[in-house]
């Protein structure tokens, strides 16, 4: 659908999300691992390797006219996005870069609603000329179209958040020797070919997408820059990644969003064509950027994190601190050759190469690709507990560590008073101060009387970042 309308019914989602979480762990793709570090001083850093799908299913188009494509999915918090890949103009077709194949225009049926138990989405299109008008020697036994072979457009669908049940079905202009007057794939005859996948009204396609929430969703709890990094095609298994693509195009095109609390505003972006970014073949970076060891190949991503108190509504890239933020990372497409990635092997005279020369770029099918995904957050005050449950009457320890900017460069603080809090309703109100020690640690005992949520916070100047640095809240749960 198109990326305008993403915001707002993301924003949706996130709702249904709440309402069904129980569902959405059962239909999510599986995340294969998640570690979480405080390094540097000040930066925690969660690296996330998962895996995700997306489905190519290939339609052959004999003659001009129109065409259409329409995607059924399932659950309604899910989001799927459909797109019809195919051969560019005449004059582009032997051109071996990913732009060869165009991306149709879209058009999106109805609204996410609560009692909305599928959503929809579609494309019509105009075939304005085939390229591939040689005889196909070994032809269908059903075939009537003359052996004509035509042309390959691919209907893609992508999963763009959590794990959907897919359904396609649409129509394309076909050449029928049966009744028209001649196998001309320009000619007025023409006829129309549905198709159907899966071929049963009844059945759906699985296609996995990355999560809703954690460990997608974060927050940056104190002013600096975030970055994220994305990394393509991994081994989730061995926890290897590819490590370069001097040898060719990647064999995938991923693509990366990172959208704000509420959905409605993309704060960086990442996917075939953006900015002058190919997903097929991802820039080059180095150490500097997102911590990898250098070189590495991908998707890098740096976000500045303002104070919410100066800079209520940050320009594009940029964050405010203690905001929940969305990261959707969705994979685009798979090539058949990864050493031509997208690239069409078409000759420049079709109509005197041979039937072989004709070879689709897209691997057909459900195609599923690692990734490695890392997220690096300013988060100067930073807690854990040694239990999330506790039996009422017994205490719980709260370990935290500080870091501030002093300047100089971000450091952990050791003789500074932190303040324990604990949510009292909706208020916070002071449980006990403690005093940080070497490398800015600390702890402190809690009893807690009832189930509710735990922070810290220190109060510190301008110069730090933060007039205040909080840390986010945990969850101590109370039993009898």
């Amino acid at each position: 659908m198109a990326r305008s309308l993403k915001g707002t019914i993301l924003f949706v989602a996130l709702t249904l999300v709440l309402l069904f979480a129980f569902a959405s762990t059962t239909l999510a793709i599986s995340i294969t691992s998640t570690e979480k570090q405080q390094f540097p001083p000040g930066m925690t850093v969660r690296t996330i390797w998962g895996q995700a799908q997306v489905y190519q299913y290939p339609v052959k188009i004999n003659h001009i006219g129109y065409a259409h494509a329409e995607l059924t999915f399932k659950p309604s918090w899910a989001n799927a996005d459909l797109y019809v890949y195919g051969p560019n103009e005449w004059d582009r077709v032997s051109s071996k870069i990913a732009y060869d194949y165009f991306n149709v225009n879209q058009g999106y049926l109805g609204e996410l609603k609560l009692d909305l138990p599928i959503n929809k989405e579609y494309v019509d299109w105009y075939v304005s000329y085939i390229n591939n008008r040689l005889l196909d020697p070994n032809p269908p036994a059903d075939d009537r179209s003359g052996g004509y072979v035509g042309d390959t457009y691919y209907i893609v669908i992508v999963a763009f958040d959590e794990t959907c049940q897919t359904q396609i079905w649409g129509y394309v202009p076909t050449i029928d020797v049966t009744y028209a007057p001649s196998a001309d794939p320009t000619d007025d005859w023409q006829a129309l070919r549905g198709f159907r996948f899966p071929k049963s009204a009844t059945a759906w396609q699985t296609v996995a997408g990355t999560p809703y929430g954690q460990p997608f969703a974060f927050t940056p709890t104190s002013t600096g820059t975030e970055y994220l990094t994305l990394q393509w095609p991994a081994n989730v298994v061995a926890k290897t990644v590819r490590p370069d693509h001097s040898l060719g195009y990647q064999p995938s095109e991923y693509e990366s969003y990172l959208y704000s609390a509420d959905w409605s505003t993309t704060i960086a972006t990442d996917y075939e064509g953006s900015g002058g970014v190919s997903g097929w073949s991802p820039p080059e970076w180095d150490s500097n950027e997102g911590a990898i060891t250098s070189p590495w190949w991908g998707y890098y991503e740096p976000v500045t994190v303002t104070d919410p108190a100066i800079s209520p509504d940050p320009a594009p890239g940029s964050a405010p601190a203690g905001k929940i933020q969305y990261w959707v990372t969705s994979l685009g497409l798979v090539a058949t050759t990864p050493a031509n990635g997208p690239a069409i092997m078409l000759p420049t005279d079709p109509l005197v190469r041979s039937f072989a020369d004709f070879d689709g770029a897209m691997k057909a099918g459900l195609s599923t690709v690692g990734y490695k995904a890392i997220v690096g957050l300013p988060q100067n005050l930073t807690i854990n507990t040694t239990s999330v449950s506790v039996k009422k009457g017994l205490s719980v320890t709260i370990t935290g560590q500080l870091a501030l900017d002093m300047g100089s460069g971000v450091a952990w603080q050791s003789g500074v008073s932190v303040t324990i809090q604990k949510k009292v309703g909706s208020s916070w109100v002071k449980y006990k101060t403690v005093m940080t020690g070497t490398d800015g640690k600390f702890s402190a005992k809690v009893t807690p009387t009832a189930t509710t949520y735990w922070r810290a916070t220190w109060t510190g100047t301008p110069t730090t970042g933060l007039s205040t640095e909080t840390s986010l809240s945990k969850k101590i749960s109370v039993h009898l």
